[in-house]
């Protein structure tokens, strides 16, 4: 992985669901910022994670935060999924791998992200990265981790 707990976030900009830019900057000095990654939209997996965080986006919002997630799959999947679903954040199509790249979170063979997750401050520090993350109870333990407040 590239980057590590304490490393300043480089600059993302990515097309999300609703086929509009989203620059994570954007949310910088107003709010925490929750980056998930995930390996391919419509699994069990990305289901399970992308519901729980639904289901928590008004307490992540209590906390100051903004939960962002990314995949390398199409806007369209992202779109088909996130009606599906009516998921209430914005998921980043990376199909290009750009982003995933970026962070080193690419699989190995480069097809798809690994399950990583970081937490973000206002002040564009990674303050925490989730490894190898389990999706059922992951935002839960992620909403935990921002009301302790240890940043």
């Amino acid at each position: 992985m590239k980057y590590k707990e304490g490393d300043k976030l480089p600059v993302i900009i990515g097309e999300t669901q609703h086929h509009s830019k989203l620059d994570l900057s954007q949310f910088l000095s107003d709010r925490n910022i929750i980056l998930y990654f995930y390996p391919a939209y419509n699994t069990p997996g990305f289901s399970q994670e992308a519901q729980e965080f639904n289901l928590l986006v008004n307490e992540f919002e209590k906390v100051g935060a903004q939960v962002v997630g990314v995949s390398t799959d199409t806007k369209t999947s992202h779109t088909v999924f996130c009606d599906k679903y009516q998921l209430n954040f914005p998921l980043i199509a990376d199909s290009d791998k750009r982003i995933c790249q970026m962070m080193g979170v690419l699989k190995r063979g480069g097809n798809s992200a690994l399950r990583i997750t970081f937490v973000i401050d206002k002040k564009g520090i990674i303050r925490k990265i989730y490894e190898n993350v389990k999706p059922v109870g992951h935002a839960k333990e992620v909403l935990e981790f921002l009301r302790v407040g240890l940043f």
